[in-house]
């Protein structure tokens, strides 16, 4: 009788680890379904992640490239506006020389003298007016 309660205590044992065998395994399964529908779930945004970040590093490189061409304007703008401020310094120079020279309280006078002199001629006018 040993030898059948051996074989007995043998069929427990395997029934006991069959039992905890499919247990890991349904587990397991889980774990596998559960990894797959997450997957799933992540992959496609990840996907759209990348393309709108590489749709964004396109516009980057596309506004760095009109920066580079607007730097370059500008620069060249900076030279012209140089040269014509260098062509007309001495023409600049002789003209507020000029201004300078202008006698503006002799020039005041002379504008009342003249509205000194109009007034009368236009009340006369006026008065033909009426």
């Amino acid at each position: 009788m040993e030898q059948n309660e051996q074989f007995e205590l043998l069929l427990k044992e395997s029934k006991k680890r069959n039992f905890y065998l499919r247990i890991v395994v349904g587990c397991m399964l889980a774990m596998v379904i559960i990894f797959l529908a997450s997957a799933c779930i992540v992959v496609p945004r990840a996907v759209e992640s990348f393309n709108t970040l590489n749709e964004s590093a396109a516009t980057f490189d596309a506004a760095v490239t009109e920066m580079h061409e607007l730097t370059v304007q500008l620069k060249d703008t900076n030279l012209l506006l140089q040269d014509f401020v260098n062509e007309n310094a001495n023409t600049l120079t002789e003209i507020i020389t000029k201004i300078n020279k202008v006698d503006f309280d002799a020039l005041n006078e002379a504008i009342d003298g003249l509205r000194d002199t109009v007034e009368p001629f236009a009340n006369f006018m006026n008065f033909f007016k009426k």
